[in-house]
């Protein structure tokens, strides 16, 4: 079977774009109508993560407009976003699994689960307490991974981005 050649860097640069702009729009989108939900809930801390959270999506599609200029700032501002947000929400994980509140937890479960629970031998306010713990470091994982690699990916590509932004200047 033969091989296919490898990409041009005008097509690495317009994959680049694609998937900056998919991105960018995706977080701008989601924490941002988070930010408004949760202000008009008048929850303060909430709509705050969210504009933190809204403020990484409209840095990428910043970058994104750079590079559509021919300016290679715009790697710059991709890569700053990933890094921005995984610091956002690695915080935001790690704040919430400092300020652990098992009372708060305790009034969500229902009378008849937390007799249920109580019937299985099990300590409630544990099982609140490692499934809490479990769902932040899962996020903190994930962030890791996620944003970690899509500023990789960026930074990766950086050389033959700049390279096809100076074959397309005249």
């Amino acid at each position: 079977m033969p091989q296919t050649p490898p990409l041009l860097p005008t097509a690495k640069l317009a994959r680049v774009l694609r998937v900056a702009r998919i991105d960018g729009i995706s977080i701008l989108a989601v924490a941002g109508t988070l930010a408004i939900v949760t202000a008009i809930n008048c929850d303060v801390q909430s709509t705050l993560i969210g504009l933190l959270v809204a403020a990484a999506g409209a840095s990428e599609l910043r970058g994104v407009r750079l590079l559509r200029n021919g300016l290679p700032e715009g790697l710059r501002w991709l890569i700053f976003s990933q890094l921005y947000l995984l610091i956002v929400i690695v915080g935001y994980a790690i704040w919430r699994l400092l300020d652990f509140n098992p009372v708060a937890l305790r009034a969500m479960v229902s009378p008849e689960v937390q007799t249920l629970i109580r019937d299985l031998g099990i300590s409630l306010d544990s099982l609140l307490a490692t499934s809490y713990r479990a769902a932040y470091l899962v996020i903190i994982v994930a962030t890791l991974i996620y944003q970690g690699g899509m500023a990789f990916y960026y930074w990766r590509r950086s050389t033959i981005v700049t390279a096809a932004l100076k074959n397309n200047q005249p």
